[in-house]
């Protein structure tokens, strides 16, 4: 029951503080423009956090492991609450820039030290369905807390949604501060393995690319969707994320039923859902038929997180783990990304042209997954068995 109690509680804090910031995610920009700063500034600074977190997971997952998860979590929210400070300075591009780096390094070392509590608790034989489950409360935090934010900035100003934005933050240091730490691994493996060998290790690096190449959708797809549809002239595109993000739960949910030996499947059927998304995605033409990519990606999205990750926990040593989560999650974070830029591509040859040009890239992370992963997963004890 303790396994139990302390998941419920991971889940609430990372519910909690994963909202902090998508509160403040559409209510920002709102506030930066009634402080004078144009649409390009407000461009950049925004796009801040995504860089900062995407360069710091690696660096703060090396520090998990040698430091414990529980004391990374704490450094994350304490940074998130100094904020405030850095708003009294003034709402100049170069101190809004440093908030969002203060954001990113906080949002991006609490999810991937918070991850690795998870599997650090979760039994092997259930961890893709622990994954999966946590993961819901990113995606909820995610789709709920910006509708939040925004309502709260447009009717009574940007002050009163940084506010709720701290308050939760302190709360979720109330749910954070229960969490039953394993043991840290003792391993001089842990200090003496450099950072460049642990990068280039294939059952850190392999799984990686592969969710970088699956997850090239997610920006080709979410990211382009508003001007897609208006160039299809498709009614109510913002349905295809409702649809798309309970597919996703639901997806996870079922998946993580699912036996321990059926991990690599799945990663197989995702990508495959994956590549088949984004070539639907290119004949789309009615509402109906961008309703039914929604299901069909929602389904390929949903199960590649939980089963990829788990396959990577299962194989890396416990006193690597912080560290190979955290460039993992920078894959993640990589692979959408790049896959707006390669939608942006649509400016030049087309949707249709850019998604199916867009499609060959998961298509190659299977090829990938399946020639070089699969046979070193097969080789390491216990990795891909249900114990």
């Amino acid at each position: 029951m303790t396994i139990y109690r302390n998941f419920i509680c991971a889940l609430t804090a990372t519910l909690f503080f994963t909202s902090t910031y998508y509160l403040l995610l559409p209510a920002l920009p709102l506030y930066l423009t009634e402080q004078g700063l144009d649409n390009f500034s407000i461009g950049l600074i925004m796009g801040i956090f995504s860089v900062t977190s995407l360069l710091l997971r690696p660096v703060s997952g090396r520090l998990i492991d040698l430091k414990g998860r529980k004391g990374i979590m704490f450094i994350a929210i304490g940074s998130y609450l100094l904020s405030p400070l850095f708003f009294r300075l003034g709402t100049g591009s170069l101190v809004m820039g440093l908030v969002q780096i203060l954001f990113g390094f906080a949002i991006g070392s609490f999810t991937t030290a918070i991850t690795t509590y998870v599997a650090d608790i979760a039994p092997r034989h259930l961890m893709a369905r622990f994954i999966g489950r946590h993961s819901i409360a990113i995606i909820i935090a995610k789709g709920m807390a910006p509708a939040l934010g925004l309502a709260l900035a447009v009717r009574y100003g940007f002050p009163l949604a940084l506010g709720l934005s701290i308050c939760i933050a302190l709360l979720s240091v109330l749910f954070v501060h229960r969490l039953e730490e394993p043991p840290l691994s003792t391993s001089s493996n842990s200090v003496s393995t450099s950072f460049r060998e642990i990068i280039t290790t294939k059952m850190i690096l392999l799984p990686t690319i592969t969710l970088f190449a699956g997850l090239i959708t997610f920006g080709a797809i979410n990211v382009m969707l508003s001007l897609f549809a208006a160039a299809r002239e498709i009614p109510n595109p913002e349905l295809f994320f409702v649809i798309h993000t309970l597919t996703v739960i639901a997806t996870r949910l079922i998946t993580g039923k699912l036996p321990g030996s059926s991990l690599s499947a799945q990663v197989i059927f995702s990508m495959l859902v994956l590549f088949l998304s984004l070539v639907l995605m290119s004949q789309v033409q009615q509402f109906w038929q961008l309703m039914a990519v929604a299901v069909i990606y929602g389904i390929g999205y949903g199960a590649i997180y939980p089963a990829l990750s788990s396959l990577l926990i299962l194989s890396t040593p416990d006193h690597l783990r912080g560290t190979a989560l955290g460039i993992y999650t920078a894959g993640f974070d990589l692979g959408v990304a790049t896959g707006a830029v390669l939608a942006g591509l649509s400016e030049f040859i087309g949707f249709s042209m850019a998604y199916l040009v867009t499609a060959l890239i998961p298509l190659l992370g299977l090829l990938l997954f399946v020639a070089l992963y699969l046979p070193a997963v097969k080789k390491t004890a216990g990795t891909d068995l249900s114990e």
